[in-house]
């Protein structure tokens, strides 16, 4: 899904409107059906959130997580295109890897991830940012990264 909604979402609070979005940060499917099912319930986008430790520890890759979600939303009805993905903590995990960092963050970039959760304090943000971008540049379909 577009990034767009989020912003649309920040405009709409600037001018009074109280509005938000629930997020979810769990990898069980139990959880996630059922947060996919109350975003369904209220007309909601659903914003899905994941630490990047998560993929270090090879408990799961992003292809893999954006794939069992998608098979969760599908078995629901709940509208694949009004899935959000967000990873944080990134530059935490990359920060001694990051001869890896590039290819990582491609494939974040492909398969769906959108928002990225960046620590400032951290040196390599300019490097991260910039093959976020590079990345997002040639994946023809994505719209612009959200930074958090």
């Amino acid at each position: 899904m577009e990034n767009n909604y989020l912003i649309d979402i920040a405009h709409k609070n600037r001018r009074g409107e109280e509005i938000g979005i629930f997020s979810l940060d769990a990898l069980h499917p139990m959880v996630v059906q059922a947060y996919l099912l109350s975003a369904l319930e209220d007309g909601f986008p659903a914003v899905i959130e994941v630490n990047a430790q998560a993929f270090s520890d090879n408990r799961t890759t992003p292809n893999a997580f954006v794939n069992n979600v998608n098979q969760i939303a599908c078995t629901i009805n709940f509208p694949v295109k009004q899935l959000i993905f967000s990873i944080y903590d990134l530059n935490l995990v990359l920060q001694n890897n990051q001869k890896n960092a590039t290819l990582f963050i491609s494939e974040l970039v492909k398969t769906g991830f959108g928002i990225f959760g960046l620590n400032v304090s951290m040196a390599n943000i300019g490097e991260l940012v910039r093959a976020i971008e590079n990345s997002a540049c040639g994946n023809g379909g994505m719209n612009e990264p959200l930074y958090v």
